[in-house]
């Protein structure tokens, strides 16, 4: 317990369960594919067409991902807790 009287929940970096590791893991990999992934690239996307870095669209694609993925977990979260 702390001074305040509520229990530490904060957990060390070697006690993080596998989910978390997978997680780090995945961030870790992507971070070094878009550090590799450098040249210029043409985007088409339905009527627009954009020449950007490709480390920029790969980042912004990953963004788009996990903002969907959090979207739908937490959905997912309040419906369990409705039952």
């Amino acid at each position: 317990m702390s001074e305040d009287g509520h229990e530490d929940t904060a957990r060390p970096w070697y006690g993080r369960g596998p989910k978390q590791w997978i997680g780090i893991g995945l961030v870790l990999l992507s971070v070094l594919f878009i550090a590799q992934n450098r040249d210029q690239a043409s985007i088409d996307l339905a009527w627009i067409d954009v020449r950007t870095p490709l480390w920029l669209a790969l980042a912004v694609v990953g963004l788009v991902g996990f903002a969907a993925g959090w979207l739908v977990s937490g959905r997912r979260a309040k419906r369990r807790a409705r039952g």
